[in-house]
């Protein structure tokens, strides 16, 4: 449901992307899990995991087919290999 947490241990709600989506003008799930809730800083895999839930749930808003939810879904995961490519040195 809309109250479940994105990312158990963390304050974010599924409902905050639609929200975001809605009343935000939130576009893309990048700007979602990185502007609006801070999943990507927070999370241990940087909400890779739910990455494709919160797409999913964003998709029928936006107009997003299945290609455009693996767009945005791997667009987000180059994102976190980002942020996260410092715990490889």
């Amino acid at each position: 449901g809309l109250g479940k947490r994105i990312v158990p241990g963390l304050p974010y709600l599924m409902a905050e992307p639609l929200y975001g989506v809605q009343h935000e003008m939130a576009l893309t799930l990048c700007d979602v899990l990185i502007r609006r809730t801070h999943v990507i800083y927070e999370a241990r895999d940087g909400g890779l995991e739910q990455a494709r839930a919160v797409a999913e749930l964003m998709a029928p808003r936006l107009g997003w087919d299945e290609a455009e939810i693996k767009r945005q879904v791997d667009a987000y995961a180059a994102q976190v290999a980002l942020t996260q490519a410092w715990r490889e040195r």
